[in-house]
Parts: structure tokens; C-alpha cells; sequence
């Protein structure tokens, strides 16, 4: 799949959207990171410095790899490649030497970021590339070219990628694979995310999820700054990382990994006074049984427990758990966001009623097009505009989706039944 391009001014882009936000109230705070405060005039400045930078040092449709470790910067960064049109790959910096060189081969980007301590680790995936990109160094806030690289061609260009974001996901049961995701996607998918939430303008949320994973970077992070929200980050594992960002930014919304959600639940509790603000807590988990909900509300008694669920083809979070639900049914993973449509499908791709099992299927704006250069993946996942998943489940009389086999393991997929609890007697 290449890059597409996209006509000028159809639509408004995040990092557009999050520009003409800080024109108006540059002095708004945008990040946390545990003490230190990124207002919004400064993220933008930093993406314009940063995009103009690297504008010229990339081929027009080459995507820019980004490979740091999770901090706002890498946040700075993907909206700094969408200023220089040019399609961003988040890349945790952590990742094995053999992934990381295997997904820059198959993203083929033009340009790499990396931070200083990565810096070798890039230097030797990059040569697995067929055509060796630039490299960048980030050394705080300063971008430099790395001059033991390939220097990259001056190559000036106003062409504009739709394409946004590579979301990496392994859900196709192989090796990863790269959603293609536009910005209609990303946009459309925080827009909804947001508002099935009901985040606030003002809110500071907690995100302990990492900004290289391309879902928890549109639904918790994109999606809030757009909102008017405010983020902080707390990406470190640890007990003592988690409740110093806690403490240092006093939040209002949890949105916690599975790691974070131990160390909350865990015998020897945070302290009473660091949880006093919370009002809302967002989790992905799919395993959390009703001792452990029970836990979580005694932990912090004033909350509501959420759980969001999506697919990196998807750009991430469509279907939002409520706690009422998690509590009637643990299996339930709630409704879908506003705006997408929800099927489970047949073996032969029919599409069954309420209560029957099937394969799940989603339709709407937050699709992926496609996943990049792997066209037969593409075909297998895409059908008349619904991305069909391996998930089986069912849409109940309530219009909730209720999971029965996450990827369809211990299923019988050629055999749509009624579930035990719905059959008349």
C-alpha cells in the first residue's frame, strides 16, 4: 500500500486542530510530564520548529520513524511529521533489535528520530532498509542530523500525506502488521472517543499506556488534547513513577495499562490522599473479574470504572464498557461510539441477528484503509467497508457487544449459535 494523497484543505488534521488551539490560548497547559508543564503555544512551537526541519530532508510520501522512548516528545514528534505532510511511525524504543529493524524495512521510512540512547541500536536496523534512511538525533529539544548516517537529498515539497499514523498490531495472529491509518481516522476516532466518555475541557488525565502504541496515542492522548483537556504522562513502570505523576499532577481521570491496575490494586495500597481527585478510571483490560472491580471501587469509592475496547485497525478505542455493564455482565464490552456500526458475520459473511455468535465486524470513519504493502492481509481483514475481526461475540437485545472468544480461540466458527442465556426454554 503507498501513500496517499490527500487534497488540501478537506478537512482539518489533529495537529491543525491543536495549532489553531494554541493561537488562542497558547498559556493553556497541553502535557505533563510528572513536574514539568508543556503549555500548548510551546508544543506548538516545538512542532513547527521540528516539522520545518525535517520537511526538507524527506521524499515526499516517505514516512517518518520516530524511535524514543515514551515521553511527550514522541508526542511532539508524530504531530511534527503531520506538519511536514508525512506519514509518523511511532516505535517504542525498547522493542527487539530484530522487530525494530523488521518493521522499519516494511515502513520504508525516509527519515528516522531516535534519541541519543537508541542511536545504535537505529543506526544498524536501518541498514535492513532497501533504501537507507537519514537519521535525526533528539538531544532534548535540539534535532540534529546524525553524521554517521546517509545524509538525505534536499528535497523540497508542499504534497500532503492522508496518510497519518502506521498502527502496529499482531491481532492477525502473525507477525505485526502496519494499519494504514488516515487523518480522518485519527480525527474522527478522537472525536468520538471523547465525547463517548464525556471527557471536559480542563480535565488533567493520567496515561499510563505508551505513546508509541498508536491506539493509546489517539484515544487517550490526541483525544483529549483536542478536547481541551490536559495529559500527563507516566509511561516508567514502577509503584514509585506511578504515584509520583500522581501526585505531582493530582488528576482527574485514570487511564491505566494492565501494570498500572496491579500496582492499584495491589495489597499494599497508594496512599488515600493521591487518589482523592480521581473521578473517572479507564482501563483495556479484558480480564477483570468482578473481585477485582469490587477492589478497584473501594480504592477509590467516588470513581467510575470504564472499559474501552478497540483494534489498532480501528485507531484504536470504538466500544466503551460503562460500569453498570461491567458489573451485570464481566464479558460485556458495551456499545460502540458514536457513529460506528457493529455486525457479528458468519463463516460465509452474512451477517446475524441480535444474540447470535459470530465473528465480530466495525464500520465507520475510524477504519484503517488498509494495512501497509500487504495487500492479501488487507483483503482477508476488509470487506464492503467493515473491518471483520477473528474476535467471536454477539450484539445483545441492548445493542451492547458481549466478547465470547477473544481471536476465536475454543470456538467452532463454522457454527453460529444462540449463547446459553439468550436460547428460549
Amino acid at each position: 500500500m503507498d501513500s496517499w494523497q490527500r487534497p488540501a484543505a478537506i478537512f482539518p488534521t489533529a495537529q491543525e486542530i491543536l495549532a489553531d488551539r494554541a493561537r488562542r490560548d497558547p498559556d493553556r497547559p497541553a502535557l505533563h510530564w510528572f513536574e514539568r508543564v508543556l503549555l500548548l503555544g510551546r508544543l506548538a512551537a516545538l512542532v513547527e520548529s521540528w516539522g520545518t526541519t525535517l520537511a526538507p530532508r524527506t521524499p515526499a510520501g516517505s514516512p517518518i520513524a520516530i524511535v524514543l522512548s515514551e515521553t511527550p516528545a514522541l508526542v511532539g514528534l508524530v504531530l511534527a511529521s503531520w506538519q511536514a505532510g508525512r506519514t509518523a511511525v511511532p516505535l517504542a524504543g525498547d522493542l527487539a533489535d530484530a522487530e525494530l529493524a523488521r518493521r522499519l524495512w516494511l515502513s520504508a521510512p525516509g527519515l528516522i528520530v531516535a534519541h541519543e540512547e537508541h542511536l545504535d541500536r537505529v543506526r544498524v536496523a536501518a541498514r535492513g532498509c532497501a533504501q537507507e534512511p537519514s537519521i535525526f538525533v533528539l538531544r532534548g529539544q535540539k534535532l540534529s542530523a546524525d553524521s554517521r548516517a546517509v545524509p538525505g537529498k534536499q528535497r523540497q515539497t508542499k504534497k500532503v500525506g492522508e496518510l497519518a499514523l502506521h498502527a502496529w498490531s499482531d491481532s492477525s495472529g502473525r507477525v505485526a502488521l502496519a494499519s494504514g491509518l488516515t487523518h480522518a481516522n485519527v480525527v474522527a476516532s478522537a472525536i468520538r472517543a471523547t465525547a463517548a466518555r464525556g471527557d471536559r475541557p480542563g480535565e488533567l488525565a493520567l496515561v499510563t499506556q505508551r505513546p508509541s502504541d498508536a491506539g493509546a496515542l489517539v484515544a487517550d492522548i490526541l483525544a483529549r488534547l483536542l478536547a481541551g483537556g490536559i495529559v500527563a504522562l507516566a509511561p516508567r513502570p514502577g509503584r514509585d513513577a506511578l504515584l509520583r505523576a500522581m501526585e505531582a499532577g493530582r488528576p482527574d481521570v485514570l487511564s491505566l495499562d494492565a501494570e498500572s491496575l496491579d500496582i492499584l490494586l495491589a495489597e499494599s495500597p497508594l496512599p488515600a490522599r493521591s487518589l482523592r481527585s480521581v473521578r473517572r478510571v479507564v482501563l483495556r483490560t479484558l480480564d477483570l473479574p468482578r473481585t477485582a472491580l469490587r477492589r478497584l471501587h473501594e480504592r477509590l469509592p467516588e470513581a467510575e470504572v470504564l472499559r474501552a475496547f478497540g483494534y489498532p485497525e480501528t485507531t484504536g478505542d470504538l466500544l466503551l464498557a460503562r460500569q453498570e455493564t461491567l458489573e451485570r455482565k464481566p464479558d460485556g464490552l458495551g456499545l460502540p461510539h458514536p457513529g460506528i456500526l457493529v455486525g457479528a458475520f458468519s463463516p460465509e459473511g452474512a451477517l446475524l441477528g441480535a444474540g447470535r455468535i459470530g465473528a465480530l465486524g466495525f464500520r465507520g470513519a475510524v477504519v484503517m484503509r488498509g494495512y501497509h504493502r500487504n495487500p492479501a492481509a488487507s483483503r482477508e481483514a476488509l470487506h464492503e467497508g467493515w473491518f471483520r475481526t477473528r474476535d467471536l461475540g454477539y450484539i445483545d437485545d441492548q445493542g451492547e457487544v458481549v466478547l465470547t472468544a477473544p481471536g476465536g480461540a475454543k470456538a467452532t466458527a463454522s457454527v453460529a449459535t444462540r449463547p446459553r442465556a439468550m436460547r428460549k426454554k
